[in-house]
């Protein structure tokens, strides 16, 4: 080989190598590019829908018909904050003591148990980038008294079906271990008295997900005592219940913020008119028969299931 062809080999072999690194490069480029691209449509998503209100839509709101004197008790009684209760994510994990002791009444009792449930959720949602809102009587509670409806026994949220699938996935295991995160496979008791033509469709990732399977974080020190039917064949603790939305986006984002219990939480854009559906114009106001309101169940804020179906037994 002369010297000349030794020289224009070496040269194509060099253009090669050169060439397959500049391809090399270009694919490297390219997929990281396409990950930062995601990343950017997912942290845009999730700003898009997320609190930003600077002031809760309800901060300069007075709470209503404080000299109200009820069956149940106060009409305004004190704020989970106001107990002296805390809730915050610390370096360790989630810090938030117990306080229902702090209340003079069951039902007061459970409140405070599930307003711990629900800061609880709301510390996991915001590290794992969940989009939810306060619903229902929940929502109504924060819009008109605050906190809970004086009368209420159950916290009710609704979030879209890819972050309820996230919290089942990832959040969930963050749960502290007196809280008990419910569905058709984590309590298979859960569909044993379950009406043969419920409508209630298996999603493949989370189970049973509609009403009357829906999830639910269940406290483990309470009971509602529902359960006591059927011999407490499930979990039946003080609730929190997790709705799959349906609702419009444009109903819904961007989220507000209202103060609940003295937290701020996430609630949908068209609050108002949403609570004006569903319970009518009037909403704001105190209805005529409060004083004589009681809650549809007696909840056991200080015992278990399995201690009141102990106490039902002897008992009979």
């Amino acid at each position: 080989m002369s010297l000349i062809q030794e020289i224009k080999s070496k040269m194509l072999g060099y253009g090669f190598v050169f060439s397959f690194k500049i391809r090399h490069r270009l694919v490297i480029f390219t997929a990281t590019l396409c990950i930062l691209c995601v990343i950017i449509f997912e942290e845009l998503h999730y700003l898009e829908s997320h609190p930003r209100t600077l002031v809760p839509v309800n901060k300069n709101m007075a709470r209503p018909r404080c000299d109200m004197e009820l069956e149940i008790g106060p009409m305004c009684p004190k704020l989970y904050t106001d107990l002296g209760g805390m809730c915050e994510m610390g370096s360790t994990g989630i810090l938030c003591p117990d306080i229902r002791h702090k209340a003079n009444t069951p039902l007061r009792q459970s409140q405070l148990v599930m307003t711990r449930m629900l800061r609880i959720f709301h510390l996991l949602a915001t590290k794992h980038r969940i989009r939810y809102w306060l619903s229902a009587g929940t929502l109504l509670g924060a819009a008109r008294h605050k906190g809970f409806i004086p009368w209420d026994h159950d916290v009710d949220i609704e979030m879209p079906l890819e972050d309820y699938i996230k919290f089942f996935k990832v959040a969930s295991r963050d749960l502290p271990d007196d809280i008990f995160f419910q569905n058709s496979f984590t309590d298979t008791n859960l569909l044993s008295n379950r009406p043969q033509d419920a409508v209630s469709p298996l999603h493949p990732e989370i189970g049973y997900y509609l009403n009357p399977m829906n999830h639910r974080l269940r406290d483990k020190a309470s009971c509602y005592g529902y359960c006591l039917l059927y011999d407490c064949k499930w979990h039946d603790g003080l609730m929190i219940d997790l709705f799959v939305s349906e609702k419009r986006s444009e109903d819904v984002f961007p989220l507000k913020e209202m103060e609940f219990e003295g937290f701020v939480f996430p609630v949908p854009k068209s609050w108002k008119g949403n609570l004006e559906e569903n319970y009518g114009d009037d909403v704001l106001n105190i209805p005529e028969e409060a004083e004589n309101r009681k809650p549809i169940l007696r909840p056991y804020p200080m015992k278990t299931c399995k201690t009141l179906a102990q106490e039902t037994v002897e008992f009979e």
